[in-house]
């Protein structure tokens, strides 16, 4: 796994009347650090004068803080600079010393008036409003290569658990007796006596403090795995996923952004499927037990030759909360989006993955396929092929079902993509014919997908689609002028006379200049069949007639592939 993708560290930082202290952390010296140079000053002031050029000094190696050393710095000093003044507290704080970067975010403890009157405290007779911390944080340490996508992701979980300490401390002080019993083991450790062996401040507290251990699970699942679920004092529940490292487990040469997950499902139809990257039985092991019985209900139906307008039927759901739980699950690393599997659809060997043929991925085939090697299969799709047509290239007797289930499996791990055929309107020599996009004014398409989903989420089915049509995402309308002046509106006179000569009814002339806008090299077939609602048979038969001014042309479906098509990085690289 990428060094890039895991923590460094897990600070609980706190600021108050006894000063600022570092109140847990992990991973944790069982020594305390041993002084570098004879005669260094056991002063704890970091702000101390040293008598040296610090423009001219070259440091010692030792003195330079990195995940080696990092374990072992001096509390008191990262204590200084992490308990930040009350200013800052409610917005990011990142710090980067040498080869560390350090971010969270800080929480102000401190009670503001409106926050007296509305609280439950302000109801009871005698109940107070502690305030022995003004200020604290979750920090977590990274390495300072780290890629902006994946420190963000790591703040985003420092907000989460700091949210969720601040509200338990709200409603039942929990911080506050959590921060007693860890710094009662810091000083009962600090009370021993030099002749005693000594336990781990840190690790006293680990024992002792719910709230250590759960610090700690997150950190060590995320390191691990990429996931984790915790929950503070049992109630408010952290549900934390780093994509970048849990697509990694499905193919280790890719690097998958959250931004272009969040632009891939942006780009999905109905007509698209959804395609589980994992067993079903450990997806539903992995959710938390009083989860959503309809998310269950789409991964057990889910199926990657069933459409999701069709799932949306089979679970009795609406779209668009189909579509939301889809985009959780491709988050997750738990299921991707193709178009459905069918034995005329045209595969060919991802130019994405450099090497398809990686000991990784062989050895995860021959567990799935016993006795099957990986490369006889994808040498059928070494050019664009069909299911249908790759069955007579096997001489082994291997049955269509069988077939299908190893194109999925190298479907899931991104080993083959689907290539669409799209068309280019070519009518005379000096170049393509580029009309009016048809969906580039649709306020609809440009919005950003969770916008849409929550102004969509009170609606009906119906509603929606109605709604879809009205914002210029449906059929286009059917216009009532005469076929001339529909050609005058978007043809020159040159054009019109080439359109003309096509041998073709009134009806087929009319469906072309609706399809037209289409017809410039951005739309796939299913696609157009789908904003227009049109069959296949009947574009087809369009496509056939008019196939002296258009060109096909195939390749993958950029809508599905660009979350990890431009993000494959060399198996030690980095951004």
């Amino acid at each position: 796994m990428d060094p890039y993708l895991s923590p460094l560290s897990i600070f609980l930082v706190k600021r108050g009347g006894s000063g600022d202290r570092i109140l847990f952390r992990y991973p944790y010296s069982e020594k305390p650090r041993a002084k570098e140079k004879a005669g260094q000053s056991d002063q704890d002031n970091p702000y101390a004068i040293i008598p040296e050029d610090l423009y001219n000094v070259e440091r010692d190696d030792q003195d330079r803080l990195d995940a080696s050393s990092l374990i072992t710095f001096p509390n008191k000093e990262l204590s200084n600079l992490f308990a930040v003044s009350q200013s800052l507290c409610g917005s990011k704080f990142e710090l980067k010393i040498d080869d560390v970067r350090f971010v969270g975010h800080p929480y102000s403890l401190e009670w503001t008036e409106e926050e007296r009157l509305n609280s439950w405290r302000s109801y009871i007779e005698g109940a107070t409003f502690n305030q022995t911390m003004s200020m604290f944080h979750v920090i977590i340490a990274l390495p300072a290569e780290t890629m902006f996508s994946v420190v963000n992701c790591y703040y985003k979980l420092s907000v989460m658990l700091g949210s969720a300490i601040r509200h338990e401390e709200r409603r039942c002080d929990y911080l506050d007796k959590q921060a007693t019993i860890m710094l009662n083991a810091q000083d009962e450790v600090s009370a021993m006596s030099e002749d005693e062996a000594r336990p781990s401040q840190f690790g006293l507290a680990l024992e002792r403090s719910p709230l250590a251990q759960t610090l700690k699970k997150a950190f060590e699942d995320v390191a691990r795995t990429g996931v984790t679920e915790v929950s503070i004092n049992k109630w408010p529940s952290v549900s934390f996923c780093l994509p970048q490292r849990v697509h990694k487990f499905i193919n280790p040469r890719l690097l998958v952004e959250p931004h272009l997950i969040d632009k891939c499902v942006s780009s999905i139809r109905p007509y698209h499927a959804i395609l589980l990257l994992k067993d079903i039985k450990e997806i539903l092991e992995s959710f938390p037990l009083d989860g959503n019985g309809d998310f269950k209900k789409i991964v057990i139906q889910a199926s990657p030759e069933k459409s999701m307008r069709t799932l949306a039927l089979d679970c009795n759901l609406p779209k668009h909360f189909l579509l939301m739980a889809a985009a959780n699950l491709m988050y997750w690393g738990k299921a991707t989006f193709v178009y459905p599997v069918c034995q005329s659809n045209i595969y060919v060997v991802s130019p994405n993955v450099p090497n398809p043929l990686s000991p990784h991925l062989m050895e995860k085939f021959t567990e799935k396929f016993p006795g099957e090697s990986l490369g006889n299969y994808l040498t059928l799709f070494s050019d664009p092929n069909s299911i249908q047509n790759a069955m007579n290239m096997l001489s082994d007797g291997s049955s269509v079902k069988f077939l299908t289930r190893v194109i999925v499996w190298c479907l899931q791990h991104h080993l083959l993509v689907q290539n669409h055929t799209y068309i280019t309107l070519f009518i005379k020599p000096d170049g393509p014919k580029v009309l009016q996009d048809p969906l580039e004014d649709s306020t609809l398409v440009k919005k950003d997908l969770i916008t849409r989903l929550r102004e969509n989420a009170d609606k009906t089915v119906d509603d929606v689609i109605s709604a879809y049509a009205r914002e210029g995402f449906g059929r286009t309308p059917q216009s009532t002028k005469p076929i001339d002046e529909q050609l005058i509106d978007k043809f020159d006179e040159d054009e019109i006379t080439i359109l003309k000569e096509v041998e073709c009814t009134e009806e087929d002339m009319r469906l072309f200049i609706r399809c037209a806008p289409y017809f410039n090299g951005q739309y796939h077939i299913e696609e157009i069949m789908f904003h227009e609602n049109v069959n296949r048979h009947a574009l087809l038969q369009l496509i056939h007639k008019f196939k002296d001014v258009l060109i096909e042309h195939e390749h993958e479906d950029p809508a599905i592939t660009s979350y990890f098509r431009q993000a494959i990085k060399e198996p030690n690289g980095h951004q």
